[in-house]
């Protein structure tokens, strides 16, 4: 699907320019082409022996994850100037502890859009709804249901009836304070450009 394929263009120059700045300032400090950047970086390499502050500057893993946020394929919910801006539609998805167990977020995440529905307690007559208005949709759509006491409540900043729609790559594709099937369905036909039949999930 040819808009489909333009979105990934859009999406990858986007990280693509994020690394290259990345890797240029890594070659500036490691090259020194001039005495003044010379200076600051033996001054960061003497400080970083006491302040502890710096250590991130040598750990080529430190950077956070380029952010999608001005994809096409988002869906901005009228209320998401009510969330933190952490998690928002572009960014990836954190993991996080989500059951008494120890249990991880990403443990039942997998290559398939993700419906993640917060809730008071399990089986929570709400989440049952959402789950069978998603019966309908185009393509499967895996709903998880999470307890609002948990650690991915409080990262994704979400209340009971807040829900995530995660694209299959772990990106957030939209998020509402109280979701539906109508609303996760017209995302998830954003998020493919219509061309859901194109997409396999197994």
């Amino acid at each position: 699907h040819a808009n489909l394929l333009n979105t990934y263009t859009q999406e990858r120059r986007g990280a693509i320019l994020d690394t290259l700045a990345e890797l240029t300032k890594t070659t500036l400090f490691i090259t020194t082409p001039s005495a003044g950047i010379a200076l600051v970086r033996e001054a960061v390499l003497s400080l970083s022996l006491s302040e502890n502050f710096l250590n991130n500057l040598f750990d080529p893993y430190a950077s956070a994850p380029y952010e999608y946020t001005d994809s096409a394929l988002n869906t901005l919910a009228p209320e998401e100037n009510r969330f933190d801006k952490r998690c928002r539609p572009g960014a990836i998805a954190p993991d996080a502890i989500v059951g008494p167990d120890g249990q991880r977020l990403y443990d039942q995440l997998g290559y398939v859009f993700t419906v993640l529905s917060f809730v008071e307690q399990a089986g929570a007559a709400g989440a049952r709804a959402l789950a069978d208005g998603l019966k309908s949709a185009p393509i499967p759509v895996k709903v998880v249901e999470l307890a609002v006491d948990t650690d991915a409540a409080r990262l994704f900043d979400a209340q009971a009836g807040t829900v995530y729609l995660l694209r299959p790559d772990n990106r957030v594709a939209a998020r509402w304070r109280q979701g539906s099937a109508r609303a996760i369905i017209e995302a998830l036909d954003h998020a493919t450009q219509g061309s859901n039949l194109l997409l396999e999930t197994h």
